[in-house]
């Protein structure tokens, strides 16, 4: 089948603890260069990392995406982890062919989230696809399965309810802190950080407001123009550390490589308020807040983990709504299946256009160099002749060598009227060895709605 080159091979929160995760989190920085990596080794024809809070994974599309390939790519995920690659590989889980693209739908769809229906995952699917395009690092087979997942993601979310009710990471820490303390009226609430994530939050405060917000960032200017929009109070990232003593409430989802909250610092801010407990929830991948505050008296730790346990007791209403985003990933499953068969007619129909192009070209020249009286516009307008003509008289046979691959069972059927255009024009036999990898952009169309993350 044509998408048996496809790889899908990563960890989740469904095989990884979040300190496994984190140590394979792959940032923008470290995303590149391990796409760069690979490229330039040519372990395969097209590459795509999806990195978030709740997964790692590598879509490959390649040659032996069942062999070489998946040996390499654990090896390189090893490396950018500093694990050894047998303790990696035991959480690691493979997808191959036709099951690497309905997984990547499913994650579109937000079927494979630590929040059932979560609208951030397509957002997160589209950039990845557009940090490969930027690293060169595509083939067209990869482009057209992530085109499919988006399709899939969006599907899910217009035609079902999967998504309804459903909140992301940053509205589930939210209405965690509300139920903690039962309201937020009179408390201090801290968000640190100013991307995707920490606008999440901030929306879903909005609904549950506080007796104090205060907005943490690296970007100051930022931090001002969010707390300013959410009727709060703006601080530097390195200011925040001095208003713990005064907070019941911090939501962290920062980038930082490095915890930015530890032990000593928050036992310190709560030494003059034994009685009054403070809640901190971890949204950063890497973690933002090192393990051990959770061990300081008072203090209640959430991190990503311990949400996911939360998460799963909303998951019931939307479980319903599965069969039908199923049944939406199987149509674009199916769509995609048969966009690979025509795709298989591209070689001839390329090379067949190009030598009608190289004839064409031929032909005019010949013409013009008798015809030296003829002014600019006339010339133009007898290339422009010359073109509809060859178009003409292409389409029909075009037309048919697509219909043809389309139909066919398998890229591995005969493909009777591909070989006879071949014979018939002299055309160079189809190209075995992998294609050079290549730089692909997805269509501004079908990723026009997608959300971007933005970084912290």
């Amino acid at each position: 089948m044509p998408l048996s080159s496809l790889l899908c091979l990563g960890l989740s929160h469904r095989t990884a603890p979040v300190a496994l995760r984190e140590r394979l989190r792959l940032g923008p920085a470290a995303r590149e260069a391990f796409l760069a990596a690979a490229r330039d080794a040519g372990r395969a024809d097209g590459l795509a990392v999806l990195s978030t809070c709740g997964r790692t994974e590598v879509y490959a599309d390649g040659p032996d995406a069942s062999g070489a390939l998946t040996h390499a790519l654990t090896a390189a995920l090893a490396e950018a982890s500093g694990l050894d690659a047998d303790a990696l590989a035991d959480h690691l889980y493979r997808h191959d062919g036709e099951a690497a693209a309905r997984h990547l739908c499913r994650v579109a769809a937000g079927l494979d989230s630590v929040v059932l229906g979560e609208p951030e995952v397509l957002g997160q699917v589209t950039e990845a696809w557009s940090a490969a395009a930027h690293a060169r690092a595509t083939s067209p087979r990869l482009r057209r399965a992530f085109e499919a997942a988006v399709r899939a993601g969006r599907r899910a979310r217009r035609e079902t309810a999967i998504n309804r009710g459903a909140t992301g990471l940053g509205a589930l820490a939210a209405t965690l802190a509300r139920r903690h303390y039962g309201t937020l009226e009179g408390r201090h609430v801290i968000v640190v950080g100013t991307g995707t994530m920490g606008r999440s939050v901030l929306r879903a405060l909005e609904g549950q407001p506080a007796g104090r917000l205060t907005v943490a960032s690296r970007r100051i200017e930022t931090a001002m123009d969010l707390a300013d929009a959410h009727g709060g109070h703006a601080s530097c990232l390195p200011g925040f550390r001095r208003l713990l003593a005064d907070a019941d409430v911090v939501i962290a989802a920062t980038a930082a490589e490095t915890a930015l909250v530890d032990a000593e610092l928050v036992a310190g801010a709560l030494a003059g308020r034994p009685d009054r407990p403070l809640l901190l929830i971890d949204l950063g991948l890497p973690r933002n807040i090192d393990a051990r505050v959770a061990d300081v008296p008072g203090v209640t730790l959430v991190d990503l983990d311990g949400l996911q346990t939360r998460a799963e007791r909303a998951r019931a209403a939307r479980r319903a709504e599965t069969p039908r985003v199923e049944a939406i990933i199987d149509e674009e499953i199916g769509a995609l299946r048969a966009r690979e068969r025509g795709a298989a007619a591209e070689p001839v129909i390329r090379a067949l256009r190009g030598e009608a192009e190289r004839i064409r070209r031929e032909a005019l020249d010949q013409t013009l160099r008798h015809l030296p009286a003829l002014d600019d516009a006339a010339r133009a307008h007898l290339g422009a002749l010359t073109h509809r003509l060859v178009n003409r008289l292409l389409h029909h046979p075009t037309d048919a060598l697509r219909r043809e691959a389309a139909d066919a069972a398998s890229a591995s059927n005969t493909a009777p009227l591909a070989d006879a255009a071949r014979t018939l024009f002299h055309l160079p036999p189809p190209h075995d060895g992998p294609a050079p990898l290549r730089h692909e952009t997805l269509a501004p169309r079908p990723l026009a709605d997608a959300a971007r993350p933005e970084p912290a």
